[in-house]
């Protein structure tokens, strides 16, 4: 019966001591410098109704341009708290 339930104590220890998720911080999910993302242009398809529980289906959807990218930058070296982003 001890043995249980130290090994119920040390489970719980353990589980407390390790977190389930990470938080989001500034320094490590913002946009940076260098930092480049692709999207994809597409032809303009009329979604439908709109209202709740619907299903819109874009998976037929042409693309238009498939180098679309926005990139970031710092534009001057005096002020590096403002970042710029530059498409296409």
């Amino acid at each position: 019966m001890k043995g249980k339930n130290l090994a119920l104590i040390i489970s719980l220890c353990a589980g407390m001591a390790c977190p389930a998720q990470t938080r989001l911080t500034a320094e490590r999910n913002t946009c940076r410098a260098a930092d480049q993302i692709v999207k994809q242009q597409v032809e303009f398809k009329d979604p439908g109704p709109s209202g709740k529980d619907l299903h819109w289906d874009f998976s037929m959807v042409q693309p238009v341009n498939e180098d679309y990218t926005l990139d970031y930058f710092i534009p001057d070296s005096t002020q590096m708290t403002k970042l710029c982003g530059r498409e296409h």
